[in-house]
């Protein structure tokens, strides 16, 4: 019985030595797990602290992209403003171009029958101004032609009167008594 008790308590040894392998075993791989799942664990909250990080950062950014999309779209809506005023401008001047265009066919029309009526005028001048010349001449001849008449016509009441005073002296002559 001793025996058989030594040998109970050799295979209650190795049953109980298996026991501890295998419960060191387990152990050993939960303190492994446990370890892994604390280094999984802290290397999660880190990154979990980092996406905290970065999504704050990305709300950060967010918040500052909504800003820039609101000034952008502000900005947006004042250059379409300045845009459309520009256009309008644009058809203002583009109307008053037009009117300047029609104003200048106009003007230039007008400036070309001005200019034709003035050239006939010149041309009505000229004919005027040579008619009136030779008028002028004839004038000229004529009045030439009267002085000389005059000239002639007081030469000969010179000497008509000349000839009035011999035959009035003759006749006075004649007449007197003689003494």
């Amino acid at each position: 019985m001793n025996r058989r008790i030594q040998y109970i308590n050799l295979l209650g040894v190795l049953l109980l030595a298996l026991l501890c392998g295998y419960q060191w075993k387990a152990n050993w791989q939960l303190q492994t797990e446990s370890i892994i799942s604390a280094k999984d664990r802290f290397e999660l909250a880190e990154n979990l602290a980092n996406a905290e990080k970065a999504a704050k950062g990305r709300a950060a950014d967010l918040e500052q992209f909504r800003e820039q999309l609101s000034r952008t779209i502000l900005t947006r809506q004042e250059a379409e403003e300045k845009r459309r005023e520009a256009q309008h401008k644009l058809d203002q001047l583009s109307d008053e171009i037009g009117q300047v265009k029609a104003n200048h066919t106009t003007w230039t029309t007008a400036v070309a029958l001005r200019d034709e009526q003035l050239n006939l005028a010149a041309d009505q001048i000229k004919k005027l101004a040579v008619e009136r010349n030779d008028s002028t001449e004839k004038f000229n001849d004529i009045v030439q032609k009267y002085n000389a008449m005059i000239h002639n016509f007081e030469a000969r009441t010179k000497l008509f009167n000349e000839l009035a005073e011999k035959y009035n002296a003759l006749v006075k002559s004649q007449n007197e008594p003689k003494k």
